[in-house]
């Protein structure tokens, strides 16, 4: 099945342009193919978005907790917990934790 085509136009000058074209609708038959799905599939589909939404509906039932604080009593009570644990002996070599500017990672300080 093909159409002839005729385009009238003009540009932005006025002038007017005539253009003769052919279009064969034909070139993509069999080219595009539907998939025809059944109540299997539906089914399948329908158990997907109920798990996504028991998902959701788990995740907002039990939501994360959030505390907020201005960074200079942020920045107040890292310095205090750092205290805490040097006087503790919890900032050691090897300890693992993270005390000041320099980090100890696995007993190495970076």
């Amino acid at each position: 099945m093909s159409f002839k085509v005729t385009i009238a136009y003009k540009n932005k000058r006025g002038k007017e342009f005539n253009e003769d074209t052919v279009t064969d609708m034909d070139i993509a038959r069999g080219s595009v193919q539907f998939e025809v799905y059944g109540v299997h599939h539906l089914a399948k589909s329908l158990r997907a978005i109920e798990k996504t939404q028991k998902k959701i509906a788990d995740h907002l039932r039990n939501p994360i907790q959030v505390t907020t604080e201005d960074w200079k009593a942020h920045d107040e009570r890292m310095k205090e917990d750092e205290a805490e644990m040097r006087a503790a002996g919890s900032c050691s070599a090897g300890s693992g934790v993270i005390c000041g500017s320099g980090v100890t990672l696995l007993g190495v300080s970076a």
